[in-house]
């Protein structure tokens, strides 16, 4: 009995890159059709080529709700700004400086694609209010002062003012020599890759 192969191949699937350090490759699905093609071994197959699901399509295996949310994600970035990466934070370990975390901040900004902040973890209280008000003033790019403004009295003044470096670093040094210089590049890989319309 003969056997029939069937071959499904995408042109599209080869353009995609999610990163240096990530699993998935799909450029080699490009260079395996390369070669496919070169040997002649598309002549022995069904070649297949496989169209875009519609949303009618997706709704087969998704629900209608969940399709159209996806249909609906706004273009723009998500920065998640958890303040546990700080330096004194009672559960992370980065020790990171209000300052640091903000130069984090300014430097996704320095993309000028259109961002999302949210805040997150964080849990030295006066550490994390500090760090938010500080990054809330680089996204609207206002200078403040590090003397802390009154409040009110459900709100007493921190002696220490806004402390932009934390009095007391955990310790903690764990970054290898390069290690920023490849997060950054991931980082900007990432955006590369992002259809903003940029």
């Amino acid at each position: 009995m003969a056997k029939t192969v069937a071959y499904f191949y995408d042109p599209d699937v080869g353009n995609f890159h999610y990163g240096a350090g990530h699993p998935m490759k799909p450029h080699r699905l490009a260079l395996t059709h390369s070669l496919v093609l070169h040997y002649g071994l598309y002549k022995k197959m069904i070649v297949f080529k496989p169209y875009q699901a519609s949303q009618h399509d997706m709704c087969r295996f998704h629900s209608e709700d969940y399709i159209d949310f996806l249909q609906r994600l706004p273009g723009l970035c998500f920065l998640q700004c958890g303040a546990d990466s700080l330096g004194c934070d009672r559960l992370g370990c980065f020790n990171l400086s209000i300052r640091g975390h903000g130069e984090c901040v300014e430097y996704v900004k320095s993309f000028n694609i259109p961002l999302l902040v949210l805040g997150g973890g964080g849990y030295t209280v006066r550490n994390v209010a500090r760090c938010w008000t500080y990054e809330t003033s680089l996204l609207v790019e206002e200078a403040i002062s590090e003397e802390l403004p009154y409040s009110g009295k459900d709100h007493p003044v921190i002696h220490t003012g806004l402390c932009m470096d934390l009095i007391e670093p955990s310790g903690y040094e764990l970054d290898r020599p390069g290690q920023i210089s490849i997060l950054r590049e991931g980082v900007e890989d990432n955006f590369r890759f992002l259809n903003l319309g940029i």
